[in-house]
């Protein structure tokens, strides 16, 4: 198909260029007419503008004034939702990645004890005294070890065998076969220090146990000649540090092989780390606490991962293990979700009854102007007898008398310059009108926020001043979490005398740092209580007074 639209194209070739050559031809003969460009861009142009003045004023005000009411609040609502849902997050991941730190370190802590405690049992003085050894019975021992086993009920059980690996002792006075060719016992022949070993997992949490030993040394010659063993369930890890702290999260506790040998179904416990967690070796890779969303194929859920690696404690062996909690993210953003569903809903309606509230009022003033506008037209085609009905001694009543005053002027045969300079005068009266029906609060309140994104300041009110000579705050843009000032009640001995002058001549005043600036000592714990760090403060003028203050605060460390 290509080859013939090829073969189609070079043939209107050739006959454009035969057509062109005979065009020439021809061209030298007779007159030539060519058709002048069509410039589509400027077309389309034209057409937009023309369409755009066909527009009824009422329509042009109330979609103007719509989008002017609309457009802030949606803007700064997807501003608010922006952060908030940024902040959200980080909030959640940071307690996330806490939680699972403070459990990490309950395990160390839990661990170190044990470590500590074989230590202890590895000094007792009836196993490294000779003279000890020879007077006391294995019944004795028993019941010794068995006090011990009383006091710290995280043990299963507590025994002594000698250096070929034959019990000596055990706690609960069972035999206990050979353990000379096991893993621990020849690990601390071997190195003659203390030695954790890693949990022996198993399908069942019941049955998955660690070992601890440390030699026993004889208080004369130093000479091991026993070996004392502690049995730590992995259940009793699970009751005394997890379960107490754990409300959703499902945890796996990973040992240095890549093995779970706990979990908080106990399903996991045995298997292998690297099919049953997602990217576990590309966390594992990292070595450091991280928190991440993601997709566990084999609950078909999305959960929020947190890794929390075996962090060494001083003292204690590095185990290597790893913590990792779980959570739907459904339950995790739960209230984040709820909260912003909140804000989206909040901001719907604000912009839309903002909208409606804008449009009606434009119509409301757009109507008395309709009406100037049909009288002038009256009056520009010779209607000199029309007059409009004036209602109120508003801005527009105001519009109104001119245009009969205008009326009265053309009538007069006043020149048509004039009048049309009259109308000039009269629509900018409608437009400075339009402007100053504005609220004054709402003013207030989109000045100090335009203020606060512009100077990237933590807080900007209006202070204005009252008759008794302090003031107040009536107005406030306040990032969360810092103190509100908004209605503070501050009396003059905060503001110097000497100072308001300066501010009435046009200073403005900014501080670096307040608590070198010199204020008073009640503007100081102003300053203290709102934690203010830098402030920036601009008058509020009007006929030569000072009537109140703009003032941007920095509230973070300089």
């Amino acid at each position: 198909m290509i080859k013939m639209v090829d073969k189609d194209i070079n043939h209107a070739r050739d006959e454009n260029e035969d057509i062109e050559q005979s065009f020439f031809i021809t061209s030298l003969q007779q007159k030539t007419v060519i058709q002048p460009k069509i410039d589509f861009h400027n077309s389309r142009r034209r057409r937009i503008i023309s369409w755009l003045r066909q527009i009824s004023l009422r329509n042009k005000a109330i979609a103007f004034i719509f989008v002017i009411g609309t457009v802030p609040v949606f803007g700064i609502g997807a501003i608010t939702y922006y952060l908030v849902n940024q902040s959200t997050t980080k909030e959640i991941v940071n307690n996330k990645q806490d939680r699972a730190s403070l459990l990490a370190n309950n395990i160390s802590s839990f661990m170190q004890r044990r470590y500590g405690d074989i230590q202890i049992l590895s000094r007792l003085t009836f196993l490294q005294n000779r003279q000890l050894r020879g007077v006391i019975s294995r019944e004795q021992m028993q019941a010794r070890l068995r006090n011990y086993l009383d006091i710290e009920n995280s043990y299963e059980s507590i025994a002594v065998f000698d250096i070929n690996g034959n019990l000596v002792a055990d706690s609960a006075g069972e035999s206990i076969a050979n353990q000379k060719n096991e893993g621990y016992f020849q690990e601390v022949l071997k190195t003659n220090t203390p030695y954790i070993s890693q949990p022996r997992a198993t399908t069942s949490v019941d049955q998955s146990k660690i070992y601890m030993a440390a030699p026993v040394k004889d208080s004369d010659t130093g000479e091991t000649i026993y070996i004392v063993r502690t049995v730590i369930p992995v259940k009793s890890l699970e009751k005394a540090v997890l379960i107490p702290q754990i409300n959703q999260d499902d945890y796996d506790v990973v040992d240095s092989s890549g093995k779970i040998f706990l979990s908080r179904t106990g399903s996991k416990t045995g298997l292998d780390a690297k099919k049953e967690i997602p990217k576990w070796k590309e966390i594992q890779a990292k070595k450091q606490i991280t928190t991440q969303i993601l997709f566990n194929k084999k609950d078909n859920a999305e959960k929020l991962v947190t890794y929390a690696p075996w962090q060494k404690v001083e003292g204690l062996p590095d185990l290597k293990w790893t913590l990792v909690l779980s959570l739907d993210t459904a339950t995790a953003f739960a209230t984040q979700q709820k909260l912003l569903l909140a804000l989206e809903i909040g901001t719907l309606i604000t912009g839309l009854l903002v909208g409606t509230i804008a449009a009606i009022i434009a119509t409301r003033v757009i109507k008395p102007i309709e009406a100037a506008i049909m009288a002038v037209q009256k009056l520009g085609k010779g209607n000199l007898d029309t007059r409009i009905a004036i209602k109120g001694e508003d801005e527009l009543g105001i519009l109104a008398s001119q245009i009969n005053q205008m009326a009265d002027q053309v009538q007069g045969f006043l020149h048509k310059q004039t009048a049309e300079a009259e109308q000039l005068k009269l629509l900018t009266n409608i437009l400075l009108s339009i402007r100053s029906s504005v609220n004054s609060e709402e003013l207030f309140n989109i000045t100090v926020t335009e203020a606060k994104l512009a100077l990237k300041a933590d807080r900007v009110v209006i202070y204005r001043f009252n008759a008794k000579g302090g003031g107040q705050v009536i107005a406030e843009s306040v990032n969360p979490g810092l103190p509100v000032a908004f209605g503070e009640m501050i009396e003059d001995g905060c503001i110097h005398k000497d100072i308001i002058e300066a501010y009435r001549n046009g200073r403005v005043m900014a501080v670096n740092n307040v608590s070198e600036a010199g204020f008073s000592p009640e503007h100081h714990k102003l300053m203290e209580r709102l934690q203010v760090k830098a402030n920036l403060v601009t008058p509020i003028l009007k006929d030569n007074q000072v009537l109140g203050f703009l003032i941007a605060h920095h509230c973070e460390e300089i």
